[in-house]
């Protein structure tokens, strides 16, 4: 026997408008996270994202979602086979036993000669309500070396834009700490 069932309409709207909350509450960087899930809402009211097919969706959509910053982390991914419902339980479970493995995301603390602290942020970013506690009790163990101690901040698995940001907010704070000596 022959099913005589269409599979359901693809709502584009309502899966850009859960694009946009999910950027809003997870993305890293606030202020582009709002200015992406401003943008994607403007489009999906412009029309952009009409399409019959889920596929031609996720390739407009995330190619509006790395045009603000170029992040090739952002995207909407289309999967023909469903996702089972328990597999973001199971990656969380695995992110969980990551980041007890490295002792809540910082798994090195060391000082070196000449008073500089090196913190291993790694080997991913975890959830800031997950990491800080363990990120707050490493800095703790470096703030009494002086005021504004000089800190090496290492992050392994982080891609090149979060690294460059993460440089550049080093720099910043050493500017700050030391009037950019």
């Amino acid at each position: 026997m022959t099913s005589t069932t269409s599979p359901p309409a693809l709502d584009a709207v309502a899966v850009v408008e859960s694009i946009a909350d999910l950027v809003c509450e997870n993305y890293v960087f606030p202020d582009a996270a709002r200015q992406l899930a401003a943008l994607i809402r403007r489009r999906s009211a412009e029309g952009s994202y009409r399409t019959e097919s889920a596929e031609e969706l996720a390739e407009a959509v995330t190619a509006d979602l790395r045009s603000v910053n170029g992040d090739l982390h952002l995207a909407l991914k289309y999967h023909a086979v469903p996702v089972p419902p328990d597999q973001g339980a199971a990656v969380l479970a695995t992110m969980r036993r990551d980041f007890d493995a490295s002792l809540g995301g910082v798994p090195r603390v060391e000082l070196l000669d000449g008073g500089v602290a090196v913190l291993e942020i790694g080997p991913k970013m975890f959830p800031l309500d997950w990491a800080a506690q363990p990120l707050a009790a490493a800095l703790s163990l470096v703030a009494p070396l002086r005021r504004c101690p000089p800190v090496a901040l290492v992050a392994t698995g982080a891609g090149p834009i979060a690294l460059a940001r993460r440089q550049a907010a080093v720099a910043d704070l050493s500017a700050d700490c030391w009037g950019g000596r």
